[in-house]
């Protein structure tokens, strides 16, 4: 098999990786390379195959820029749709070594304006019905392994985290919205990206009391009687759960103290990078699901659900319109990250309703009839700053759609 630009290794690994992440297109490469200040969407995962699956996602490769004193990440830069994305991997797993990263990628690309942590975890088999390949969006994350001892050898919880950026929450309602009309485009992005589903027969789910017994190896040796009895789902696509996501220093590999900790946090699923994160640059935590976080675990899920974590986050970039950061970077203006929402602002002011002195006007008039963008409709932006190369419903705006690739058509939908 030949292999892709997307083999990675983890650190000291110095094995070849062959993996059905081989299989996906090629992204292909932009015709020329961005200011730092024209990235609107930080993403950081913490696996090299999430690194793959990210960059499967990408319809557009950009070259990479100069280093940055005091700068030790390693950045791939390309696009999804409308939006410029900077994309970061771990150098190793841990809440600090996530913390660090936030913070530097958070400094070199100040026009970041929202971040995702997209990934893998280990997933709660309780109400929610979470089986291997779907996939958990955090709308909280809880770092449980945070706290203090206090009366009585009681366990106090003390890590408070930040929570999603209100942008994406509120492209997190829409998406949910149009998918109770039509199925999520998980699946079909998958397929086009030519990721394979492992054997369903391969998702095992033990009782939460009985360990795992043959080491490393797989669970062939295990007693097939302990399983967990479930209904066959009707469909190999993947289900979208919403909920707490559960963040620590350590992996979860229990059942018992899985099943105890979901029930006091509700949690429907536990990794080890988020909380690091969230508080240095407030983010959104997506993750496939690869195992049920007990003894059981196995690699044999791991790609495809980086994949699926990949491919929701791309939907969702398309329910969040691309913000006009990259042409105030232009004229001298570096936004500060999360002050203001990606629906476009007034320069010198927010203008809702009203009057924008030379910038931006939100259901507004730009005085001097000048939409920045491009793009006037009777001297009134509607809806803030779109891109001029994309628009999100195929049709190229004040500009032509590099190739004819509209967002629409991104993933053959």
């Amino acid at each position: 098999m030949e292999k892709s630009i997307w083999e990675y290794h983890t650190a000291g690994d110095t094995t070849s990786q062959e993996s059905i992440i081989n299989n996906s297109p090629i992204p292909r490469r932009g015709k020329a390379t961005l200011p730092y200040d024209h990235y609107n969407v930080g993403w950081i995962c913490a696996l090299y195959i999430e690194l793959a699956a990210t960059m499967a996602m990408l319809t557009e490769i950009h070259e990479p820029l100069a280093g940055r004193l005091h700068d030790s990440n390693t950045y791939t830069l390309g696009r999804i749709g409308p939006h410029n994305v900077v994309i970061c991997c771990l150098p190793s797993y841990g809440t600090n070594n996530a913390a660090v990263v936030a913070s530097h990628m958070s400094r070199t690309f100040p026009g970041i304006q929202v971040s995702m942590m997209i990934g893998i975890a280990g997933g709660v088999p309780t109400k929610a019905d979470i089986r291997l390949g779907d996939v958990v969006v955090g709308i909280r994350v809880v770092q449980y392994d945070m706290g203090k001892t206090i009366e009585k050898g009681h366990f106090q919880r003390t890590g408070i985290l930040n929570g999603p950026p209100q942008v994406l929450l509120t492209a997190i309602a829409k998406l949910r919205a149009q998918s109770i009309s039509r199925p999520n485009r998980i699946a079909s992005i998958l397929s086009k990206k030519r990721f394979i589903r492992p054997d369903p027969a391969s998702d095992q789910l033990f009782e939460a009391t009985y360990e795992h017994v043959d080491g490393n190896n797989g669970c062939d040796s295990c007693d097939i009687s302990k399983l967990v009895s479930r209904q066959k789902r009707d469909d190999d696509e993947p289900r979208i759960h919403y909920g707490t996501i559960a963040s620590g220093n350590q992996v979860m590999r229990h059942g018992v103290t899985r099943d105890r900790l979901a029930a006091e946090l509700d949690i429907l699923c536990f990794e080890m990078e988020a909380a690091g994160i969230m508080n240095t640059l407030p983010c959104l935590v997506i993750r496939g699901i690869c195992d049920y976080s007990d003894s059981h675990k196995n690699r044999q899920w791991q790609e495809y659900a980086a994949a699926a974590a990949a491919a929701y986050a791309a939907d969702l970039l398309s329910f969040v319109h691309a913000s006009d950061s990259s042409r105030d970077a232009a004229e001298g203006e570096h936004p500060s990250p999360f002050n203001r929402s990606l629906g476009g602002s007034a320069r010198g002011g927010d203008a809702r309703g009203g009057n924008a002195s030379g910038g931006n006007a939100r259901g507004g008039d730009a005085r001097g009839g000048n939409a920045r963008g491009g793009n006037a409709r009777g001297g009134d932006a509607s809806g803030g700053f779109a891109r001029r190369e994309d628009s999100y419903e195929g049709e190229a705006r004040g500009g032509d759609a590099r190739g004819g690739d509209a967002w629409a058509g991104t993933f053959g939908m």
